[in-house]
């Protein structure tokens, strides 16, 4: 009995899915480990810059009193480092989980400027009129999923400065 032309083409294409299957499987494997990498890049990146952000506005709060009450706003420098250490390391080990908190790489900066004596920021070179502080983390992160599991160094700042209050205008 002749066999039916559409059942011999199904019978030789019987292991061509599995075949299929074999050759794709690790690309999809690959890619799905790719995407969760670049989304943990992204939190930890996230993280790392709200901890900077939150740092350098805790750091501008210490003031030197004495001299704010003299219309001088001047941090305290001593300080405003100790502060924002303290705060990025605090916030990074929420966000981050203890390891990465760290290995991170903290630097504080804190420049004293003036209208009189105005100076330069220390990574962007822009010149201040005002007292701030500049806080540079850097994160490292190994990579889980990407084969050879390659590090990546997730780098943020964040700066705060003093502001003084507009003058008033008199009162009519």
């Amino acid at each position: 009995m002749a066999t039916p032309a559409g059942k011999r083409g199904w019978r030789s294409q019987s292991g061509s899915v599995a075949v299929w299957f074999v050759l794709v499987l690790p690309v999809v494997l690959l890619a799905l480990g790719l995407s969760l990498d670049v989304a943990r890049i992204v939190v930890a990146r996230a993280q790392a810059q709200a901890a900077a952000d939150l740092a350098g506005l805790a750091a501008a709060q210490e003031l030197d009193l004495e001299r704010l009450s003299r219309g001088e706003p001047w941090l305290r420098p001593v300080e405003a480092e100790r502060v924002a250490r303290s705060w990025i390391a605090d916030n990074l080990r929420l966000g981050l989980g203890e390891q990465l908190a760290g290995a991170a790489e903290t630097r504080v900066v804190v420049v004293n400027a003036t209208d009189d004596a105005p100076a330069s920021h220390p990574w962007t070179g822009r010149l201040l009129r005002e007292p701030t502080v500049a806080v540079e983390t850097i994160v490292p992160l190994q990579l889980r999923f990407v084969p050879g599991r390659p590090q990546v160094r997730i780098a943020v700042r964040a700066d705060a400065s003093v502001v003084r209050a507009p003058p008033r205008s008199p009162s009519p």
